[in-house]
């Protein structure tokens, strides 16, 4: 029965010739074990220059879109021009009221008769 059980399981020298033929086939094939991985391997190396190469065009359309904000924004131009007619109306505000008092002056020095003699 040991006799049977030996020859089944192989010699060591069978094993070891198995093992060494399988590490070179491997050897040869250059760490592929098969067809399928290799080509993995190819799309992988494909997909990361591609991804590089995205990240690259991605930055410089950041950096372009951004110069190309800084010069078409109009918000910096519409808040100083919002600051200047705000200005405008508060000194046409203030125009106004000293011109009316300026008028009221005037018409308390002509008195009530002045008023009535022209109506």
């Amino acid at each position: 029965m040991s006799f049977l059980a030996l020859n089944a399981l192989g010699t060591l020298p069978q094993w070891l010739t198995l093992a060494g033929l399988i590490g070179l086939g491997v050897a040869l094939r250059g760490g592929q074990i098969g067809p399928a991985l290799g080509y993995l391997r190819d799309a992988n190396a494909t997909l990361e220059r591609e991804n590089v190469e995205l990240k690259k065009q991605l930055a410089e359309q950041v950096a372009t879109n951004a110069a190309l904000k800084a010069r078409t924004d109009l918000e910096p131009l519409q808040s100083a021009l919002i600051a200047q007619i705000a200005s405008h109306e508060e000194r046409a505000q203030g125009r106004f009221d000293r011109t009316c008092t300026l008028l009221d002056l005037v018409a308390q020095r002509l008195g009530p008769e002045h008023s009535e003699s022209r109506g």
